[in-house]
């Protein structure tokens, strides 16, 4: 399959005429670069420059408290007062904060593009994400305090993803683009193997109290919204997709 896919736009036969000359054209400008930014356009410099890896490490901590909450999900659930062998209301109960959360995501989203505002969307995102977990914590087995916190963190962490991939697309391009999402989509990754173990070792040291992972966590998320703003101070390329 990979054989027979296009090499270039010119090639691509689902695009018509016009489609073709914009995408050519944007390639062509995206090659020439910025002269004030050229050293991001070099694969060497995607190792060397922090807001990589500040990028990565931003979402290395999202996917940290966000892949805790979501694994351990069902069982703080059934924590808060939903019976255990309920497995259906369970998963019910369980669907609301990530159904809350994809609606932020999407209203988020979309209020950040209409109006070309990236730092504080992302950063209010955050700071949604670190409360939820502080409330989380105070909660106790209040089953609707609960789910309100879970959904505050869905909502929250999910809202933030999508606003910060404008953040590392605005200083980097070219092959320094391909390179550097890579990366911190590795770094990222990892995250979903520190959060649940680290959850589960919290909880068994403490003989199942969640208090201190979930302030643990609120603390990681409040992480993710300092590094989102020292990224989004960053100077970079003046477009109407950039971050401000």
């Amino acid at each position: 399959m990979l054989a027979k896919l296009p090499d270039r736009p010119k090639d691509a036969g689902w695009l018509d005429d016009d489609e073709r000359a914009l995408v050519e054209r944007r390639l062509a400008e995206d090659r020439a670069g910025n002269a004030a930014h050229r050293q991001s356009h070099t694969l060497r410099h995607v190792f060397t420059d922090w807001r990589v890896w500040a990028a990565g490490l931003a979402d290395f901590s999202r996917g940290v408290y966000a892949n805790a909450l979501n694994y351990w999900l069902p069982t703080i659930v059934q924590e808060i007062g939903i019976p255990k062998n309920d497995y259906f209301l369970v998963g019910l109960v369980s669907m609301i904060p990530w159904g809350i959360g994809a609606i932020a995501m999407v209203l988020v989203a979309w209020s950040s593009d209409r109006t070309g505002e990236r730092r504080w969307h992302a950063i209010g995102s955050s700071l949604v994400a670190a409360l939820g977990c502080v409330l989380l914590a105070v909660a106790g087995h209040s089953a609707v305090v609960s789910v309100l916190a879970l959904a505050m963190v869905a909502a929250g962490g999910l809202a933030w993803l999508a606003v910060f991939w404008t953040l590392p697309t605005a200083f980097l391009s070219g092959i320094a683009a391909a390179a550097g999402i890579g990366w911190i989509n590795a770094i990222s990754q990892l995250g979903g193997f520190v959060g649940p173990d680290m959850l589960g070792r919290l909880r068994g040291a403490n003989e199942g109290d969640n208090s201190l992972a979930f302030l643990i966590l609120a603390g990681v998320a409040l992480v993710v919204t300092g590094l989102t703003y020292a990224l989004s101070r960053q100077p970079r390329p003046t477009s109407p997709s950039g971050a401000r």
